[in-house]
């Protein structure tokens, strides 16, 4: 499938798209306020909430590049 910057726009401004999108930045503060609550009483889970904040926020970097196969 050839993807272009037009199809990737419209897939970010689709409504199913932009509620996924702040399904997840939701979901990112309430990783924040469990860390908050709760840092230093088990520093093994502190790393684990603080890798899925960061998976998280990585999603919302990704641009048509990174879909596209590399040559």
């Amino acid at each position: 499938m050839e993807l272009t910057q037009e199809d990737f726009a419209g897939w970010k401004n689709d409504p199913v798209t932009r509620l996924f999108f702040q399904a997840m930045r939701n979901r990112i503060y309430e990783l924040q306020v469990k860390l908050g609550d709760s840092a230093g009483l088990d520093p093994a889970n502190d790393r684990a909430v603080v890798g899925m904040i960061r998976a998280y926020t990585e999603l919302f970097g990704f641009e048509i590049e990174d879909l596209l196969e590399k040559e």
